[in-house]
Parts: structure tokens; C-alpha cells; sequence
């Protein structure tokens, strides 16, 4: 009955049934194995010793559309659940002009994953991708150029309110990581002067932009009432936002995509000269004889070689039962090596699950940069899979109790508050959780944390078991404050 109110609604408002974005959206499955494998072949340089600039030259034609592409995904999902803000499998009803303006962006997704999966395949694959890439309603914008018609749809309008914070949070991560690249020596002078060109005045403007939409759209975040004239100013400033983060998010994983005329070619260094090929020619001086006296000989002093420097100390935590009992999980010390972990352990929908076997992988040393609070920022995290650290049931319950909406706000304001990164020792108390779940060490519980990111409960099914340098008895009970870093025993 209530879909059926919900159709008679829509269409005396004008409103479509857009359900087939759904399946638009899990068609960009592919998206995130890419991601994981261009992670695999940066890790793979970074171990090898490579620096920075020389990864940037490999990894950046690969990374800046797939960071374009994770942005797409993300306005068509923010703009869906706009639409179905309970998160119903019902249809999702929207304006016309909305459902067009989303299949339209999602339709760039497709070449994206062909050409970057052809370079992953063969460095030499010239990507016939046109980058950078703007998306807004300006001059230049994909969807100026697509589409004529401007959704004037408070759908719409919360969408592009949620992909714009998004796109400010994951702006944050590659150009943290550029403008440290551009500090070092290897990296050509010009790269600095390039980021900041689409960073500074720029990402300024668009906070700014941000914020006076939040301001004047006040009034569709409490009762959903807006006025035509609001939606006709707000929505390009929104994109004008959105394209600035994603434009500087581009050129900073790539700086060539802000220095037209410049070739990597131009920048790489030539091979050093031998000493008869960087000498001037020389012009003999007249030859004047010298009594010549023996120089005493002094033998050179023996000085000992320096004892190498101490290595921090590494404890170890490991399952006392299970398949991999007896496998070592490393507690970092400060200063010292974050790991990867699968991404097979981070499911939206079940997170913390025991991975298939032909996922389950060791994990592998790399150094992960350290944030304002210390602790190291490991990875970025999709805004398609905001739900990754939360319990499995989490979702129905906020539905059931009519708290999803708020739900979604809170863990949103979690993910925004750490730049949507995953840090590294939340990753090793994923790995470790794991390992005791799949030695049946530990079974979940159906409680969770009351707050962002409503974290799963465990209870302890062994004699006592180690986690994260927690030592739970049998029965006991626990969980993980993600906003402090550590066990909790419940």
C-alpha cells in the first residue's frame, strides 16, 4: 500500500521510477579490483625501493581516473539515497531530468574501467580517456555538453549536498601525498607550483561555495521544502564545488594533468656524463721544471665502522587455536611499519567475514603516513563502503527504528572527521579478528556500539585469546573504539 501511495505521488509530481540506477551502480563492481590492483603495484615500487616521483610517473595516468570514476559512483549513490532515504528495496522515484543526469555520469564508468585495466595489463597502452575531466554544468562540464536540462529536484539537490562533502574528504588524501612528493629533491620544481595552482584559491572558493549551500539549503534538510530559486542557484554552485576537489584530486595523483605542453619524457633525468665528457677542453699552460721533493708518507687513520642503528622492537599477538594458530600479527610500535590487509575483510554488507580461501592473503609491510592524532592512515575508504566497520545488522535496525536517515548522517560525520581513511590499526584488529573468527576463537554477537560506527561485539569461545594487546578471558565480551584506537572489553 505505501509503494503504492508512493507511485500515485510520483506521478502526479512528474516523478520516474529510476530502480535501474541500482543496477547501474553494481555494474561499477569492477572499479574497486582495479583500485585494489593499482594498490598492489604502487606497494610492489614502494618495497622496491622506488621513490615517489618515479611511482607517480607508472601510477598516476591509472590513478587519476579511477579517483574520477570512485567520485562518479559516489554522486549517483548519494543522489539515490536522497531518493530512498530509508534504504527500502522498493523503486526509487525522482524527477526525470535527476534519473538522466546520473545514468549519464555513470555511462563515463564504463571506458574508464576498459582503459585503465588495459594499462594495468600493458604499460604501454596509450588510454584514450580526455583528462582531466570537469563533470558540472560550466563551460567544459560533461554534463553541459550531454544533457541541456538542469534538474530543478530537491532529490537532486541533497545528492549533490552529500557527493560535494564526500568529494572534500577525498580530495584530502592524494593531495596530503603530492605536496610532500613535491617537497623532495627527485621531483621536478614545477610539480609544487602545479598543485598549488588547483588547490589553494581554488578548493578555498569551493569551501566557501559549500558552506553557503549548507546554509541556504537549511530548510530541504529539515522539512524537504526549497524553493525553484534556491535549486536554480545551488545546484551549479554544488557542482562548481564538487568539480574544483575533483579537478585538484586529479592533477595532484598526476601533475601532468595540470601542465599542458609538459611530457614525462622532458622530465626524466639523462644519464650522468663520464668525467672526458663533462670537461671542458683545456689549453695546456707552459711547462716550468721544479725541483720535485718525495711527500712524507702518513698512514691513514683506521676509523671503525658506526654499529647499526637499533631497530624498534615489534611484539607479536597470535591465535592460540584455529588455522592459522601460531601466525604472528604484528602490534606496531610507534615509528615503525603499518601492513595491508585484504580487502576481501572489508564487506559493506558483513563486514569483518572471513574472506573465501582464494582471498585470504598475507599481509604486506609498507609505510603509511601518520595523521594529526598518530595514528597511520592506511588507506582510503569508497563512500560506497561506509559500512564496512559497522555490525552486519546495523542497517535493518536503524531502518526498523526510523533512525537510518540519522544513521547515515553520523556515520557520515565519522568518515568526514578522518578524511575517509582506514588506519592502521584498525587494519591489523580487522586481521587479527579474523583469524579468531575462522579459528572459531571468537563468535559475534548480535550488540554494537551505540555510536558511529556502531561496531560488532565479540565474545570470547576459547580459554582467553589476544587481540590488538587486549587479553580476553573466556566469555568475555568485546569490541573496538575506532575513535581512540584500541579493545574494549564489554
Amino acid at each position: 500500500m505505501n509503494e503504492l501511495s508512493a507511485r500515485i505521488r510520483a506521478t502526479l509530481q512528474g516523478d520516474v521510477d529510476a530502480s535501474d540506477l541500482r543496477e547501474a551502480i553494481a555494474a561499477t563492481r569492477p572499479l574497486y579490483d582495479l583500485r585494489q590492483r593499482l594498490d598492489d603495484l604502487r606497494l610492489e615500487r614502494e618495497v622496491a625501493g622506488t621513490g615517489p616521483w618515479p611511482i607517480t610517473l607508472e601510477c598516476g595516468p591509472i590513478a587519476a581516473p579511477l579517483w574520477l570514476a570512485d567520485l562518479i559512483v559516489a554522486v549517483a549513490q548519494s543522489i539515490v539515497d536522497a531518493a530512498n532515504p530509508a534504504g527500502a528495496d522498493g523503486p526509487v522515484l525522482m524527477g526525470r531530468h535527476t534519473r538522466e543526469h546520473a545514468l549519464a555520469l555513470l555511462a563515463l564508468v564504463g571506458p574508464i574501467l576498459i582503459e585503465t585495466g588495459a594499462r594495468l595489463a600493458d604499460p604501454a597502452h596509450v588510454m584514450a580517456l580526455s583528462m582531466p575531466l570537469t563533470l558540472g554544468l560550466d563551460d567544459g562540464g560533461y554534463l553541459r555538453k550531454t544533457l541541456n536540462a538542469v534538474p530543478l529536484d530537491p532529490i537532486y539537490l541533497r545528492g549533490l549536498l552529500r557527493a560535494a562533502d564526500y568529494a572534500q574528504g577525498a580530495a584530502t588524501m592524494p593531495l596530503g601525498a603530492a605536496h610532500t612528493m613535491a617537497a623532495e629533491r627527485a621531483t621536478p620544481r614545477w610539480v609544487g607550483d602545479v598543485v598549488a595552482a588547483v588547490s589553494e584559491a581554488p578548493l578555498a572558493a569551493a569551501a566557501i561555495r559549500l558552506d553557503s549551500a549548507r546554509a541556504r539549503c537549511a530548510p530541504l534538510l529539515h522539512d524537504g521544502k526549497v524553493g525553484q530559486d534556491t535549486l536554480y542557484a545551488v545546484i551549479p554552485d554544488l557542482w562548481r564545488a564538487i568539480d574544483a576537489y575533483s579537478l585538484a584530486a586529479q592533477v595532484a595523483l598526476y601533475p601532468y594533468l595540470g601542465a599542458p605542453g609538459r611530457t614525462p619524457a622532458a622530465d626524466v633525468a639523462l644519464p650522468p656524463q663520464s668525467p672526458e665528457q663533462a670537461a671542458p677542453p683545456t689549453i695546456p699552460a707552459p711547462t716550468i721544471p721544479a725541483p720535485t721533493i718525495p711527500a712524507p708518507t702518513i698512514p691513514a687513520p683506521t676509523i671503525p665502522a658506526p654499529p647499526p642503528p637499533p631497530q624498534p622492537a615489534v611484539s607479536t599477538v597470535s591465535p592460540s587455536s584455529g588455522p592459522l594458530a601460531g601466525r604472528a600479527f604484528p602490534v606496531e610500535p610507534e615509528g615503525g611499519v603499518a601492513r595491508r590487509v585484504d580487502p576481501a575483510l572489508w564487506n559493506a554488507r558483513a563486514p569483518y567475514a572471513a574472506p573465501r580461501p582464494d582471498e585470504a592473503a598475507p599481509a604486506t609491510a609498507t609505510t603509511a603516513a601518520l595523521t594529526s592524532n598518530g595514528r597511520r592512515r592506511a588507506r582510503h575508504v569508497a563512500m560506497s563502503n561506509r559500512w564496512m566497520l559497522s555490525a552486519p545488522r546495523v542497517q535493518e535496525e536503524l531502518r526498523v527504528a526510523g533512525r537510518l536517515e540519522a544513521g547515515e548522517a553520523e556515520l557520515e560525520r565519522f568518515w568526514t572527521e578522518r578524511d575517509w581513511a582506514l588506519y592502521a590499526d584498525e587494519q591489523e584488529y580487522i586481521l587479527a579478528v579474523d583469524a579468531l573468527l575462522r579459528g572459531g576463537d571468537v563468535a559475534p554477537l548480535p550488540d554494537h556500539g551505540d555510536a558511529a560506527p556502531f561496531a560488532p561485539v565479540y565474545r570470547v569461545e576459547a580459554d582467553s585469546v589476544e587481540v590488538a594487546g587486549a587479553t580476553i578471558g573466556a566469555d568475555g565480551q568485546f569490541t573496538y573504539n575506532h575513535v581512540k584506537g584500541r579493545v574494549i572489553v564489554v
